[in-house]
């Protein structure tokens, strides 16, 4: 049996293992948080709430579905960009200021977003028979409606 839920969550195995591994340092971060007491709620679940929305919007991509609408992905990528861009630039101000082993973890999670950047930019710009599709299914359900 082949349902829609299933087929969603199926991924080829390198993008298993990229989630895996952001899950596996999101969850390290968010322990590193709980047991040292320090942070807000945001600094504690963040990591975690974004590695959520990268499966999401990863495997609706692999899988050409469209979920949600196309502005919000928008401007997840227009948000994601801008913390790669502020993490290396602050990474390499830390660099200068002598604290190297924050700055190059800082860098190293900056450059681990780039793969999930590139598939975010892939579903919103490279794949306009998804939007279509879904744009054409709404339209139909206003249509139906107005009847």
């Amino acid at each position: 049996m082949n349902s829609p839920s299933k087929k969603l969550l199926r991924l080829p195995w390198q993008w298993l293992c990229y989630i895996a591994l952001l899950f596996l340092l999101s969850s390290g971060q968010l322990l590193r948080k709980l047991l040292t007491d320090t942070g807000g709620p945001p600094s504690r679940y963040g990591g975690l709430f974004v590695v959520v929305l990268i499966l999401l919007f990863i495997s609706a991509w692999l899988n050409q579905r469209a979920l949600g609408k196309q502005w919000h992905w928008k401007i997840l990528f227009v948000l994601l960009e801008l913390l790669v861009i502020a993490g290396i630039g602050f990474s390499v101000f830390l660099a200068f200021a002598g604290v190297y082993q924050s700055a190059a973890l800082l860098a190293i999670g900056a450059v681990l977003l780039l793969p999930a950047l590139y598939a975010l930019f892939q579903y919103i710009y490279r794949s306009p028979g998804i939007w279509k599709a879904y744009g054409e299914k709404v339209y139909g359900l206003l249509q139906a409606q107005r009847r």
